[in-house]
């Protein structure tokens, strides 16, 4: 999933009493699909478990939706690829995305998204701009942290 300066800005300024659930899961270059399910499921369990810390029922009940969000994240995932998977949800906001690096796994819930691992690592990505044309036509491409736009 690509991310773009709006997306990464709005998750930064992102705040919230309801609170704010960052979870980074990294997959390694060997892992399967089996053993990435079974991390999910374990995950899963820690979210549902950490959201019941809080007093906050909204955030209590985004924390049981986890499950479907879990299902998205698995059917993203692709073996002998090493890469992070952030997911950044609340109440009332999402975002998934991936980065094509290794990050520390983490479950964070507070009232804004813990993004400065994210911040670190996409600032260490250049930016390209490709620009393809011919007498008719033009289109301009974007590539960043991996991915192609």
């Amino acid at each position: 999933m690509f991310i773009s300066d709006q997306d990464l800005t709005d998750i930064i300024q992102y705040r919230s009493d309801k609170g704010a659930i960052s979870l980074y899961i990294f997959s390694p270059f060997d892992e399967t699909d089996k053993s990435f399910h079974m991390k999910m499921n374990s995950i899963g369990d820690s979210v549902r478990r950490e959201s019941e810390k809080f007093e906050n029922r909204e955030i209590r009940f985004a924390a049981r939706h986890f499950e479907t969000l879990k299902e998205q994240i698995v059917e993203h995932f692709t073996g002998c690829k090493a890469k992070t998977y952030c997911l950044f949800f609340s109440p009332d906001f999402f975002k998934f995305v991936e980065v094509p690096a290794r990050l520390r796994e983490c479950l964070v819930i507070e009232k804004n998204f813990h993004t400065l691992p994210l911040i670190t690592i996409l600032g260490q990505f250049k930016r390209y701009g490709v620009l393809v044309f011919d007498s008719r036509n033009a289109r301009l491409f974007n590539y960043y942290a991996g991915k192609i736009k």
